[in-house]
């Protein structure tokens, strides 16, 4: 074990066996030069920051200067608000009070009037679609006016059922029922 121990550390310290192969440099190729064209500085992130905060101050005025512009009749509707408002430095905080509630609730009533006439545009714009009808039949102009007879009839023991089992079976599950021509109830026990 020794031995080991002394031919590698030979080994590492040039012995003549293993020669130890250095890695030249290579000189940088024309390729790296045409690299430095596209070369962008590096900016400090403090630097960056203030760039781009001074172009979203830029940004924020000139948004300012368009609602500006399109606030201008927006305001003349306003000023006159606040004169009513000035003029009734007379009047109660109180009654000023009911009344602006009054005025936002009936601005409240007009949206919820919106919204009912577009709710009902919409039923009936549902209501006009020909629904669970298929392509061929809508292609075609089939329209049926009565339902489709269906084959199936409920089993003989719950046709002859007797009206007194059909209200113990409605009482054990818990069915409430009513109506005239009540069927009786089906259970799976």
């Amino acid at each position: 074990m020794d031995d080991r121990k002394n031919s590698n550390h030979s080994n590492q310290h040039g012995d003549s066996s293993h020669s130890v192969h250095k890695r030249r440099r290579r000189e940088s190729d024309s390729s790296n030069n045409d690299s430095d064209d596209s070369y962008i500085p590096y900016v400090p992130l403090r630097e960056r920051r203030k760039q781009q905060l001074s172009r979203l101050g830029r940004l924020h005025a000139i948004m300012q200067e368009e609602k500006r512009d399109r606030s201008s009749t927006a305001t003349d509707d306003e000023d006159d608000q606040r004169d009513e408002y000035g003029r009734k430095s007379n009047v109660s905080l109180l009654d000023q009070h009911t009344e602006l509630k009054k005025k936002a609730e009936a601005r409240k009533e007009s949206a919820l009037e919106k919204q009912l006439k577009e709710e009902e545009k919409i039923l009936e714009s549902v209501a006009e679609r020909r629904a669970l009808m298929g392509v061929a039949e809508l292609a075609k102009g089939i329209q049926y006016d009565q339902p489709i007879q269906t084959g199936w009839r409920p089993p003989g023991y719950l046709t002859t059922m007797l009206p007194k089992q059909q209200e113990d079976i409605r009482k054990k599950f818990h069915i409430l029922v009513e109506g005239e021509g009540i069927p009786s109830p089906i259970h799976s026990t």
